[in-house]
């Protein structure tokens, strides 16, 4: 190889420059092979490739189109979007992710009041499938947080579930509550330990160090309060919301204990069309 060619390939791998030499890499490789450059053979694939590429860009683009600030019905904090509607003569069925106790069920119930809010614990697509197949009028899932960012996991979702539309936004305060098995105390001898979603303890450390208990990573902070709840551990206190309290029966020792009181999860509502 030419000099320059052997010092670009040869040269750390730091990232700033693993395109170019990748494609110099390729092109060195095509321009030593004996077979041409154009294969008419392979087009028919490449031009589906474009097609599909295509129809998820224009899919994208109603997504972040239909769920844009302003393009909705926005929720205001602390303000029912549908005050108590019923669908088809019946409480309107709202699904959400995850279990009992978490903030998609307080987005849910906050977005329709007296509303049939339905856990979906089957993993973050459950609530998609559940307004696909007619066992949901609705679906409500987290898309932004303003701390941790946008959630990729449920825009993906949404492109895989083409049908579904977005038809109103929920703006949720988060407010992280520290609750406890009933009659513990936070400066008590018997707390010791503090678990929640890596998240939230995140988002209130500087509380947490304040009080000097020991902080443990959870998968859910929902099933967490549960646990506690359960087993009567009456030297663990769990970070989750107000409603996760009175689902378990769990007392709320201090609210908003998060470091940054404008931390705000932003959810979609879904809808299937003419729904």
């Amino acid at each position: 190889l030419p000099t320059w060619e052997t010092q670009l390939l040869s040269s750390p791998d730091d990232g700033s420059c693993r395109r170019t030499k990748f494609a110099v890499t390729n092109a060195l490789w095509t321009t030593r092979k004996t077979k041409p450059v154009f294969d008419p053979l392979k087009l028919p694939t490449v031009q589906r490739s474009g097609d599909l590429g295509t129809a998820l860009l224009d899919r994208l683009e109603r997504i972040y189109k239909e769920g844009m600030p302003g393009n909705n019905d926005v929720l205001l904090p602390m303000e029912p979007l549908w005050p108590g509607p019923l669908f088809q003569g019946k409480p309107m069925r709202v699904a959400y992710q995850g279990v009992r106790g978490s903030y998609c069920q307080e987005a849910a119930v906050r977005a329709f009041q007296r509303c049939d809010a339905l856990p979906c614990e089957g993993g973050m697509d459950s609530a998609f499938e559940a307004l696909e197949s007619n066992d949901a009028d609705r679906a409500v899932v987290p898309v932004e947080n303003s701390l941790d960012g946008v959630i990729e996991r449920n825009y993906d979702l949404m492109l895989r579930h083409p049908d579904l539309h977005v038809v109103g936004e929920l703006l949720l305060p988060i407010n992280h509550c520290l609750l406890a098995v009933r009659g513990a105390g936070k400066r008590s001898p018997a707390v010791k330990t503090v678990v929640s979603h890596p998240q939230a303890l995140a988002h209130c450390q500087q509380r947490l160090l304040a009080l000097g208990v020991q902080m443990e990573a959870v998968d859910n902070a929902a099933r967490a309060a549960r646990f506690v709840a359960e087993n009567r551990l009456d030297d663990t206190a769990v970070i989750g919301s107000e409603i996760a309290g009175r689902e378990y029966g769990l007392q709320v020792l201090e609210e908003e204990i998060q470091d940054d009181s404008s931390n705000t999860t932003r959810f979609l509502i879904l809808s299937k069309p003419n729904n």
